[in-house]
């Protein structure tokens, strides 16, 4: 056999990994060297006790503007844990190699959901130990971030306005949430995620986690299909609707789409009890958006504004309308 069944292992508490019995780990991690399988695991905070309270309301020693949390080595490897940390303003490393469907180097703005996560302590100047993704104590003010990255949401708090970037401090209070163990230590590599697929991120991590530890065996195809649907385009209270203008800011705003997204058009579905019932300007534009359907896909909810605008056959009036549009036939769903 010159290969084995598994690419991946993936421990949905990574506890239970480092809790085997002896006889059990030791043929797991035989496997993984022997055939390169590599090893996915998240922390639960919920069975580990790790929902301390903070040791100390100082900042000696720990990270600034964040509690003093207790440290723990994660098992036999020479990294460190801390736990319930809050945090905000998630983003990936953009050093690290692993990604393939995440974009490096781009940042989430806002705060995290959930404020239990675990983060690492990762060995200085390590060559073996690395992050993958980092976000900031929730209680760290920063205006500007390095890259030039804006951040107009934060209250600005007396002592605690930074009106330059810091990059030292900035870089010395990004904490760890996922980090990558290359296999140097033992010869298995992981990825180690410090909370778990619940944020949108830790998903994409996820999938390009388990590309790179398979060395490519498992990994979707990166081409998407995107439709964006705008429903009851003459629904609205009057002052709120369409006009001509903003008929031709939608379909301008439609032609960078297609810049990259080849072919791309929106889909407008439209309903005629609505038709006409704006004010002037606006009831131009629902004319507009009719002489304008030909650059975008139209699909009729109701047959009466048919009725109403045509007097004619509601099939002939519809298949005019829709050929115009490029739409087939089938997409009506008429009253």
């Amino acid at each position: 056999m010159d290969k084995g069944k598994y690419s991946v292992i993936i421990f949905e508490n990574l506890h239970k990994y480092f809790r085997m019995n002896r006889w059990n780990r030791d043929l797991l991690d035989k496997y993984c060297r022997e055939f390169g399988v590599g090893i996915i695991g998240f922390l639960v905070n919920s069975e580990n006790g790790d929902n301390h309270k903070s040791t100390s309301n100082s900042g000696g020693g720990g990270v600034p503007y964040q509690n003093v949390k207790q440290i723990r080595r994660l098992y036999n490897l020479p990294v460190s844990v801390q736990s319930s940390y809050q945090l905000k303003d998630y983003q990936l490393n953009p050093n690290s190699n692993i990604f393939r469907i995440a974009r490096p180097g781009s940042i989430s703005l806002g705060a995290v959901p959930e404020n239990n996560w675990s983060v690492f302590v990762l060995p200085t100047n390590s060559t073996g130990f690395f992050p993958v993704a980092q976000a900031l104590p929730h209680n760290y003010i920063v205006d500007t971030y390095p890259g030039g990255y804006k951040y107009s949401d934060v209250k600005k708090k007396s002592g605690q306005h930074n009106s330059t970037v810091d990059t030292q401090s900035y870089q010395q209070n990004l904490l760890t949430t996922v980090m990558q163990d290359n296999g140097s230590h033992d010869g298995i590599r992981r990825i180690i995620f410090g909370n778990g697929l619940n944020f949108w991120l830790h998903r994409l991590i996820f999938l390009d986690s388990l590309t790179y530890l398979s060395n490519g065996r498992l990994s979707l195809p990166l081409q998407r299909y995107i439709q964006i649907d705008i429903d009851d385009i003459f629904v609205g209270e009057r002052g709120t609707r369409m006009r001509p203008a903003d008929v031709d800011a939608l379909i301008d705003f439609q032609q960078r789409l297609q810049q990259l997204i080849p072919d791309f058009r929106f889909n407008l579905g439209f309903s005629g009890k609505y038709y006409h019932r704006g004010f002037p300007e606006e009831n131009d534009g629902d004319d507009y958006i009719i002489r304008k359907c030909n650059l975008m896909f139209v699909v009729c909810l109701s047959a009466n504004f048919l009725l109403n605008r045509a007097r004619q056959p509601v099939p002939l009036v519809l298949s005019h309308v829709l050929a115009q549009s490029g739409a087939p036939d089938d997409q009506h769903d008429g009253d």
